[in-house]
């Protein structure tokens, strides 16, 4: 996970000219991947978003193999993979299916089940000391990455000007309740709201 971190440092660079952003967001393992970057480089964001990222994760294994066999039916069957997503995302919009089926098989699955294998040796409870700047913990009301009391830990650990919401939806928040996890982000960061 420090190579993953390593390489949104070298894509922010290579972007932007530097490694240095207002907002550092991300969600699940990128969640954990902007905790890892903010450990390795402490100056590379003023405020952090980090949506349901994983606490201490058991089944590892299987997890690396679900994520292996989704890839596959994605770019094999991605109308299988859309009629999956369906009944398990009932909340989510049809173009957050499409977006879905279309990311999964796009991505390079083998730094993340580099990362499972290797057994994701530093966990959010354990990165959180590290983070020096105002953090927003966002977690599921249900099938969350971070369960009690991993999440409790977790923002007790980081710094002043923290603060813990949870949404009642389920790990993909930014599908599952749109409006509200936009509205709790843009209050937090204090950006004007659009009626």
């Amino acid at each position: 996970m420090r190579d993953v971190a390593d390489d949104v440092a070298e894509t922010l660079v290579a972007e932007l000219g530097r490694a240095h952003v207002d907002v550092a967001w991300g969600h699940s393992l990128g969640g954990r991947t902007i905790m890892q970057l903010l450990n390795s480089i402490p100056g590379a964001a003023n405020r952090a978003v980090i949506e349901d990222p994983p606490g201490r994760l058991t089944g590892l294994e299987e997890r690396a193999t679900n994520w292996r066999r989704e890839v596959e039916l994605a770019r094999s069957d991605p109308l299988a993979f859309a009629a999956e997503q369906r009944e398990a995302n009932p909340m989510w919009d049809e173009r957050d299916i499409q977006h879905n089926v279309a990311s999964v098989a796009a991505c390079r699955i083998e730094p993340v089940t580099d990362a499972l294998d290797a057994g994701l040796s530093e966990t959010a409870i354990e990165l959180a000391p590290g983070i020096h700047v105002p953090t927003l913990l966002v977690v599921a009301a249900h099938g969350s990455g971070l369960p009690e009391p991993d999440r409790s830990e977790t923002i007790a650990a980081l710094p002043s000007g923290s603060k813990l919401v949870e949404l009642p939806g389920g790990h993909t928040l930014h599908r599952d309740v749109p409006d509200a996890y936009l509205a709790t982000i843009l209050g937090w960061l204090g950006a004007p709201r659009s009626e």
